[in-house]
């Protein structure tokens, strides 16, 4: 069963941008609090490195993974179809052609 039925293009796209929102939120947040200054070129590069490494986890598992999960067991259940009967659920002629 989907996790997220009749989820839109748009909707992905918001979590996507509500992830990368709240996790540059919390990142800049560190580094204001941090007590030694950073270079702008030195505090930029480890604003995309830490962005990368919190959101990356976060936006799989949370928007990706049900989709792949959703796929995976569609592909299963159709190749279940093409090898049983749909009326007694015995395997057909395909699974003895394998």
């Amino acid at each position: 069963m989907m996790k997220y039925p009749g989820i839109t293009t748009q909707q992905v796209m918001f979590r996507i941008a509500v992830v990368i929102a709240v996790a540059e939120f919390f990142i800049m947040l560190g580094l204001e609090t941090y007590p030694y200054p950073f270079s702008h070129t030195t505090g930029a590069v480890l604003d995309v490195i830490l962005l990368v490494l919190i959101s990356s986890p976060v936006i799989y598992f949370w928007i990706i993974n049900p989709f792949k999960r959703e796929r995976d067991e569609a592909i299963s259940e159709l190749a279940d179809m093409a090898y049983s009967d749909p009326l007694t659920g015995l395997p057909n002629r395909r699974v003895f052609l394998k």
